[in-house]
């Protein structure tokens, strides 16, 4: 895992495809030391809406796949797979692979499936002898196939063997999938821990009927994988025109409706020597930067660990340590993480003994209370930063959106980040980054150039959201939680900026954009860039695939009203999302449904993604320095950008990490507000405060408590005698102070 990680400065990283998800995938936390992807990791997905439909509509019984003899019940440490307990296939059910797009990856083309086995699962077999590659493929007119072992990186086939007479599987009438594997015996020793593609191709020319009477080109036995990595690094299909290629867009595997499946096609590996699965066995993949305030030693670090054990882990045992600073202790997960799958664990962790930066690490010891049994390399540490204050800044949060006007599901977007900032009461910065999602669908026209290689880089399923570079979910579900997060976070730099006016005459290309910027630490120069990213509202005339009027439609079709349809969906619950279910046309060339919405915060130019083309100079704490910037106006053919309807915001990005550390969005002509100096990181007090339902709530003996805006506006105020509630009469970030004698007690909340 961690040798497959990228900086998010970086361009290039091995991945799978991007996939438009439903919003179901659980948040998930983004590495500010580096941006983590195993296999699959993001592909989790499954179809909860048509699963709900089913549920609450109960249409007509689906296929279900019986037992059969693709397995057994066991997962041996020897096996090299993606299988939790070894029964997943007798749960199996068959996916299709639809109309493919054609490419030659390596030069190697044809139909079969290899998956990609990254360098640390790898690393625990170095030394093993593959005896065995075990694969299941469809009922058809196979030629040329071949078992073939590739190197990941380099595309270099390391092994390969012919397969005469392969044996496949099929469905019966009744709907179960039944026959065999192909079983091919190997001689290739794992040398090293470089990742490998494992798998089969050949070349097939017979179409197929599924049990309910529908054609298909290629269809796929499958297994449901409860890691959501086994999809494989690529799919070889046919298309409808009978070429061959390799699938390399989440299109093409998904269905017609857009939904992806979260199953596996069947791929073990057998192995034979003294490397293998332990049983526990864990590794720290991501870290968060640790804020905090050197005279309350509060910082934090959040910390995904992947479980590479065959035991779920329940708990862990950990040493944070930063120049001989440490903190020790066992974190117990509320629901136990099973293989190749990773939960996240907020920690508390040391700051340095100087205001400052500093690189620190995190180490694994023991997995449910027994020594990680698995260290080599160092497999069990990982780097963290912490940034050591004497004060801190609010924080803002700057949501960026991946979407496309090709992503049926990509509505969701637009109402999530309306969500989101009437959740933040307008207190946060929202950038939607389109990009081409299903090119055979056509060209994106929102698209920008300047945004591609941190689009390549980061996004992992559309539409998501990415939070200060910082934390990543679904746009809709996600997003307001994770921006009021991020809005509670501590920030080592306060920003303010001003945009000048828009020019009237049309021969100029720029307008000013003025940033003021304090640090709470000193500042070399290089280690913080500005990113200026101008958005455009009110974008109109442009057509969005909608998978939402699809779906209505389908249901429809059978028998179901429009109204028992949105509610078994929950979408009659938002206005945005009826809107969106209720409005499309029918497209017969692309066999889905297209409306014209209206697409605020579109990104429309940007000055460098990563903010390196814009360094910022070295500075003193706590000392104000003034940088100026003549920003371009972006232009487009169709639709023109229209300047009034623009806006800039400029993102403070932290180089070593890639994180947004703050940012501001503002209108031309317009400055806006000082974050300021966060009250609740820089004082202590003994009163007990929580936030909920809109009310802080306050126990303190005798005490005078004040609630105030983000801004410092006065809200409310009371005394207390043992308990008492104060309501912030709105959304949107507040403070509260408490004073008891010469105590002060603050907290920051986000209603």
């Amino acid at each position: 895992m961690k040798h497959l990680l990228l900086t998010l400065s970086a361009a290039t990283l091995l991945t799978l495809p991007a996939v438009a998800q439903e919003p179901s995938a659980p948040v998930q936390l983004a590495s500010q030391l580096v941006s983590h992807q195993r296999p699959g990791a993001a592909l989790k997905l499954s179809a909860p809406t048509l699963a709900t439909v089913k549920k609450a509509l109960a249409p007509a019984k689906a296929l279900t796949a019986g037992k059969h003899t693709l397995a057994d019940a066991t997962r041996s440490p020897l096996e090299l797979s993606y299988q939790v307990n070894g029964d997943e296939i007798n749960d199996a059910q068959p996916i299709a692979i639809f109309e493919a797009g054609v490419l030659k990856q390596n030069g190697y083309d044809g139909y079969g499936l290899a998956s990609l086995f990254d360098s640390d699962m790898l690393s625990r077999y170095v030394g093993n002898t593959i005896g065995k590659i075990n694969f299941a493929c469809w009922n058809a007119t196979y030629a040329d196939m071949k078992a073939f072992i590739l190197d990941a990186n380099t595309g270099q086939m390391l092994w390969s063997a012919d397969v005469a007479n392969p044996a496949t599987v099929d469905l019966n009438q009744s709907g179960v999938l039944g026959g065999q594997p192909n079983s091919i015996d190997c001689d290739y020793v794992i040398k090293d821990n470089t990742p490998l593609f494992i798998g089969w191709m050949a070349k097939s020319t017979a179409k197929k009927t599924d049990a309910a009477g529908g054609k298909y080109d290629i269809i796929m036995p499958s297994y449901v994988d409860n890691t959501g990595a086994g999809q494989g690094a690529y799919v070889f299909v046919r298309t409808s025109k009978g070429q061959y290629g390799i699938a390399t867009t989440a299109s093409d595997v998904q269905d017609q409706q857009g939904n992806p499946y979260n199953v596996a096609a069947y791929i073990t590996v057998e192995t034979t020597g003294k490397g293998g699965l332990k049983q526990n066995d864990a590794q720290p993949v991501a870290t968060s930067l640790a804020r905090g305030i050197k005279s309350l030693d509060n910082a934090k670090t959040q910390v995904s660990i992947a479980n590479l054990g065959l035991a779920p882990m329940k708990s862990f045992d950990y040493t944070i340590d930063v120049n001989g600073q440490q903190k020790s202790g066992t974190y117990t997960f509320e629901n136990p993480v099973s293989f190749y799958q990773y939960g996240v664990a907020q920690l508390a962790a040391p700051l340095n003994t100087t205001i400052g930066s500093a690189t620190g690490t995190i180490t694994v010891t023991k997995v449910n209370s027994v020594n990680d049994e698995y260290t080599t390399d160092n497999d069990n540490v990982a780097a963290y930063r912490v940034l050591t204050m004497d004060k801190g800044y609010n924080r803002m949060p700057v949501v960026e959106e991946f979407t496309s006007t090709t992503c049926g599901w990509c509505p969701y977007g637009i109402a999530g980040l309306k969500r989101t900032s009437e959740a933040l009461d307008g207190n946060v910065v929202l950038i939607g980054i389109h990009t081409d999602y299903q090119k055979s669908l056509g060209t994106d026209p929102l698209t920008i150039d300047g945004y591609a290689d941190y689009v390549k880089a980061a996004a992992t399923s559309f539409p998501s959201v990415m939070v200060n570079r910082e934390y990543t979910g679904h746009a809709y579900n996600d997003a307001p939680t994770l921006a009021k997060h991020a809005a509670t976070d501590l920030s080592e730099a306060s920003l303010v900026v001003t945009s000048g006016a828009m020019p009237t005459n049309k021969l100029t290309k720029t307008f000013d954009v003025t940033t003021k910027l304090t640090f709470a630490v000193p500042v070399a120069e290089g280690d913080y860039g500005l990113s200026y990213v101008v958005t455009e509202d009110g974008v109109t005339g442009v057509e969005q695939l909608n998978y939402f009027k699809a779906q209505v439609a389908n249901y429809t079709q059978k028998g179901y009203t429009e109204a028992q349809v949105l509610k078994a969906l929950g979408w009659d619950k938002d206005e945005d999302l009826t809107y969106f279910a209720k409005t499309g046309t029918y497209d017969r060339t692309t066999g889905s449904y297209w409306f014209e919405p209206t697409f605020d915060h579109v990104a429309s130019g940007v000055s460098s993604w990563n903010g390196a083309a814009d360094l910022v100079p070295a500075t003193e704490a706590g000392k104000e320095i003034t940088l100026t910037k003549k920003v371009t106006i972006p232009t487009r053919t169709s639709p023109a950008v229209v300047n009034k309807n623009l806006k800039v915001a400029v993102l403070l990005i932290h180089q070593p990490t890639g994180l947004i550390v703050t940012g501001a969005q503002v209108a031309p002509s317009e400055t806006s507000k000082p974050t300021g100096i966060d009250e609740a990181a820089t004082t202590t007090g003994t009163a007990e405060i929580t936030a909920k339902d809109g009310a802080f709530n306050v126990k303190a003996a005798n005490a005078t408590a004040q609630v105030f805006t983000a801004d410092g506006k006065l809200v409310t105020s009371a005394t207390v005698k043992g308990e008492a509630s104060l309501p912030t009469f709105g959304k949107g970030i507040f403070v509260i102070r408490v004073t008891e004698g010469s105590h002060v007690t603050t907290q920051k909340a986000v209603f």
